[in-house]
């Protein structure tokens, strides 16, 4: 391995496994497991141009919504008691399944996604103004304007974690 762990700047990594052509490492002191190497820019924009079509949401919608919908019920039940106009950034909100159920609950959602698919999705379902549909930057929002801000499935996809998540 040539690279740190980009949490904790660990030098001691060891290989888990593969994905691909890339070696799935895990950080022996943080447990944060990343590829390597990185992959890069065109790699990714690659797999999010057609992220969702393994999920055949076409076909599917009802079922996959249905399994998201309760997968994120347990976890905004932690905050069932703030709910009420609470402030929500759904960061990776893919076809915004979590923004739908917080909203269900009371929470005034918001959320980020790169994919177009999920963007447009978004929009549709919740306004312009709630979306936004490019990486998060650090002056998007005011400081301190989310009580709540969730990341599904994101951490993974960022090729250098720790200035994304200085960001939140």
């Amino acid at each position: 391995m040539n690279r740190t762990c980009s949490v904790c700047d660990n030098c001691e990594c060891v290989r888990i496994g593969s994905v691909g052509n890339y070696s799935l490492m895990e950080c022996n002191k943080c447990k944060l497991q990343f590829l390597d190497p990185v992959p890069n820019m065109e790699s990714l924009n690659k797999i999010y141009s057609d992220y969702f079509e393994p999920w055949d949401l076409k076909n599917f919608q009802k079922e996959v919504s249905s399994m998201k919908s309760a997968t994120f019920k347990g976890y905004l039940k932690q905050f069932d008691n703030h709910a009420s106009s609470t402030k929500l950034l759904d960061v990776g909100c893919a076809t915004g399944e979590l923004m739908k159920t917080a909203k269900e609950i009371g929470f005034d959602v918001y959320g980020v996604e790169v994919s177009p698919y999920g963007i447009a999705c978004c929009k549709d379902q919740f306004g312009e103004n709630k979306i936004i549909g490019r990486k998060l930057k650090a002056d998007d929002f005011p400081p301190d304007f989310f009580e709540v801000i969730t990341l599904s499935d994101v951490l993974e996809h960022i090729v250098d974690p720790q200035p994304f998540l200085d960001i939140l």
